[in-house]
């Protein structure tokens, strides 16, 4: 199988949805935890003002490996 794909979940901003399709990477928009937690195999989770956001734990509790700084 192949490496994968990148793919943002969650509201992006125009240009940066642009900046993102240019560079091949899918902009979801909102989802659903259930479905997107089912059919992720890794969430990375970059952030400089959350401290604990849900995401991480939900993605945790679907037994997803996480990556955050």
């Amino acid at each position: 199988p192949g490496l994968g794909k990148l793919c943002f979940a969650g509201n992006l901003p125009e240009d940066l949805k642009c900046d993102a399709a240019k560079a091949g990477i899918d902009c979801l928009g909102f989802v659903k935890p259930f479905d997107f937690f089912s059919d992720i195999r890794m969430l990375i989770h970059p952030s400089v003002s959350e401290s604990m956001p849900n995401a991480i734990i939900e993605a945790l509790g679907f037994g997803i490996p996480v990556l955050a700084n």
